[in-house]
């Protein structure tokens, strides 16, 4: 009889990608992602694909990335 039990649950992910322009891959990278982390034993439980946005705050500088 063991001295305590250890429950294991399923990590659960929420997939993020973003698509920097129109008619690319980021969908069907989004999808393969999805495989390897059930390969891994996690479940995907949603996915967001946001469209990259330029700031206008500072228009000398790189684009900035962030999500919503």
């Amino acid at each position: 009889m063991p001295l305590y039990e250890v429950e294991q649950e399923t990590e659960r992910v929420i997939l993020v990608g973003v698509s920097q322009q129109d008619g690319d891959d980021a969908e069907d990278s989004v999808a393969e992602l999805a495989e390897l982390v059930e390969t891994a034993g996690a479940v995907v439980v949603g996915t967001l694909i946001q469209k990259e946005r330029i700031s206008i705050r500072e228009p000398m500088s790189e684009p900035e990335r962030y999500l919503n």
